[in-house]
């Protein structure tokens, strides 16, 4: 799980509800996913003044065509080479009723409790016989994880234009499945792409 820009990544202790965060490199061990979170400094709030918009829709973690530069691409920063965080036009396909079918399942694969979405392209777009899996994974709010089985995050590499504090993420649950904006400081999981 991580802040919109960080690059760390974080687990919880208590993967059914209110536990500890820890980072995955070994550091800020006891973080909150909150706007408030004074342990965070050292992580989402380094590169705070970075990360805010300018009033003029400008970030500096962003690059021209608005994209995070991959020192704040949580995608590119684990994975390498050119796994990046998606945009949010191409969160915005995997919601559009015409370009991709979606499908709830539960037991993914056999695996007891391994619930999400499969999402296919569908014939005659870009996308055909393409097929991804979306865990649902929950999402990270203060010192809870909350929806995993049930609902999921998953950030886009793009800003909400329109505020200071927000970018672009895909939503889901049993019954939709959406890109919205949401507040750069939740827990949401990375799904990278090519």
């Amino acid at each position: 799980y991580f802040w919109w820009g960080d690059t760390v990544g974080y687990t919880n202790t208590n993967p059914n509800g209110s536990g500890q965060w820890v980072s995955v490199d070994g550091n800020n061990t006891t973080i909150s996913f909150s706007e408030s979170d004074t342990t965070a400094n050292q992580t989402y709030d380094k590169d705070l003044a970075a990360l805010y918009n300018d009033g003029n829709g400008y970030i500096d973690a962003a690059d021209k065509n608005g994209k995070l530069k991959p020192e704040y691409d949580a995608a590119a920063a684990h994975w390498k080479e050119a796994w990046r965080m998606p945009t949010a036009d191409e969160v915005e396909k995997l919601a559009d009723e015409d370009v991709c079918q979606r499908t709830w399942v539960e037991n993914y694969n056999d695996k007891v409790g391994v619930n999400g979405y499969v999402v296919r392209g569908k014939a005659g777009t870009p996308y055909a016989n393409n097929e991804v899996f979306f865990p649902a994974a929950g999402s990270g709010s203060g010192s809870s994880l909350n929806g995993t089985g049930v609902g999921g995050r998953y950030w886009s590499s793009t800003p909400t234009p329109s505020s200071s504090f927000n970018a672009q993420n895909l939503v889901f649950n049993q019954n939709s499945f959406n890109g919205k904006g949401g507040g750069r400081y939740g827990g949401c999981v990375v799904r990278p792409v090519r």
